[in-house]
């Protein structure tokens, strides 16, 4: 994001303009700004990809990678991994490789937020068990160039192709 602010740069701008949940991360209900990290997963040349539940906020039942707020004041890699293990029971141990990709911003004109996005890259190993949480109802492994074949959330295809180039 050459010349704009990184995704950790509105996190920390927000921290102090926003209510905060008890735990302390921020709550963005009502801004019209909200950092986010995306976490793209790949296992021998193939993309994970997510049906979102009908219980999200947003874009229910569209396909996206592993997603969330950066919701507390970190760096974008450490709050994707943390997702990983929360979306889907993957730990630390099964991943050999994780990089951010170029950050980008997309504004919604149907929920008027600008979301700030920041991709993250990550390669898993070996075997492990997927365990969705509410967040999702299924995944799919699936060739990354056949992305535009599914109902994603807006600006899924921009951060694969930033992680892809990086």
């Amino acid at each position: 994001m050459q010349g704009r602010i990184s995704a950790k740069e509105v996190a920390e701008e927000l921290y102090w303009k926003l209510p905060k949940f008890p735990d302390g991360r921020i709550d963005f209900h009502g801004s019209d700004k909200a950092p986010v990290v995306t976490a793209y997963l790949f296992r021998q040349g193939r993309l994970l990809l997510l049906k979102r539940s009908s219980a999200v906020g947003h874009y229910k039942l569209m396909w996206d990678v592993v997603s969330g707020y950066l919701d507390e004041i970190k760096d974008p890699v450490e709050k994707a991994l943390e997702e990983i293990d929360e979306e889907l029971g993957i730990g630390f141990d099964a991943i050999t490789s994780a990089f951010k990709g170029e950050e980008f911003s997309i504004r919604d004109d149907g929920s008027r937020i600008e979301w700030i996005i920041a991709p993250v890259s990550v390669s898993l190993k070996g075997s492990f068990e997927i365990k969705l949480n509410f967040e999702n109802t299924e995944y799919i492994w699936i060739d990354p160039a056949a992305i535009s074949n599914y109902k994603t959330v807006p600006g899924l295809e921009i951060g694969l192709r930033n992680v892809m180039q990086a």
